[in-house]
Formats: structure tokens, sequence, C-alpha cells
């Protein structure tokens, strides 16, 4: 990811997908219904979709961030 690296070594943080030529790491963060625990991803397709019955409530995520209220049910990708 050379636009963020300045040339340097650069491994994309968790909750991050850096596509080549990204000088944003905003840019790149996992969007709502997902998450990612892994390093290293270079494309949004990888970040994982959040698991039913959790939901990912914000950008970047590194893990879901929890359990669907009592009474409500979260199909996979719950964004809220």
């Amino acid at each position: 990811c050379i636009g963020l690296s300045e040339g340097q070594d650069f491994v994309c943080p968790e909750g991050y997908f850096c596509m080549e030529g990204m000088n944003n790491l905003e840019e790149g963060r996992c969007p709502l219904g997902t998450y990612s625990d892994l390093r290293g991803l270079e494309t949004i397709s990888q970040c994982k979709t959040c698991p039913a019955g959790q939901y990912c409530g914000n950008l970047g995520l590194t893990a879901p961030s929890g359990s669907c209220m009592a009474g409500w049910t979260c199909t996979g990708g719950a964004g809220d």
C-alpha cells in the first residue's frame, strides 16, 4: 500500500482494507454491518459480515459491536 506507507513496509490494520494507491486510511474502514479481526486486507470484500444475532454498528470494527437486544432479530450483516 504505497500511498499510505510512503514507500515503507505497511500492513493494513485490523478493521480496515487497504487498496493499492489508497492515500487515506479512513477511506478503507470496513463498512457498517462488517468487521475485520485480521491485518493485511486488500479489498472491501475481505471484511467479514457481522454474524446473525450480533450487530456491527460502526465503521472500522475489529469485532462485532455486541449481541442484539432481547426481543429483536439481527440477521447477518446487521449494522444496528
